[in-house]
Formats: C-alpha cells, structure tokens, sequence
C-alpha cells in the first residue's frame, strides 16, 4: 500500500509540471533553399536533423531534385547562422 501512494504523491507532484510544459523556438524559421513557399511544394526540409548538447549547433538534411542537401547552423546572438556551403551528395535509386 505504500507504494502505491508513493506512486499517487509522485503522479500529483510532476503530472502539473510535464502538462504544462512548453516548446519555446529560437531564432528564426529557417526554410529550404527555394524559400518559405519552395519549403512546402519542391524540397523536403527537413528529412533528417541533428543538434548539438547544448542546442547551439545543428545539421538540417533536406532533398531537392535528384540531390541531398545538408546544412549546419550555429545559434549567434539569437539567430541561426549557416557555417560553411551547403553539402551537396547525389541521390541514386536502384530498383
């Protein structure tokens, strides 16, 4: 039976935190090459992403045409800063 209320008293204290919890976004929206309106008709931004520990560098992954795009931010003073060229690979498809 303790358990269970150690269970209940655990369940009432975090439950309020996890529920009212909130993303908050930084820096700006960044979309693909083709702008805000190519984002959503000719590239896929983003397919695939990864950030850093601490939230300040990240890898966007994204396909136009017949090549892989990936890009790497770093957060400056609040805004997104491209590091760098875009890499570019091409896309093969066996089948």
């Amino acid at each position: 039976m303790k358990t269970v209320l150690q269970k209940l008293v655990f369940l009432m204290t975090f439950l309020p935190i996890t529920v009212m919890a909130q993303w908050v976004q930084i820096g700006q929206t960044l979309y693909g090459p083709e702008g805000p309106e190519g984002a959503t008709t000719t590239s896929q931004f983003s397919e695939t992403s990864a950030i850093s520990a601490d939230g300040t560098v990240m890898a966007i992954g994204h396909v136009t045409a017949n090549e892989y795009h990936t890009q790497v931010f770093r957060l400056v003073s609040g805004e997104w800063v491209q590091i760098g060229n875009n890499i570019i690979g091409l896309l093969f498809y066996t089948g």
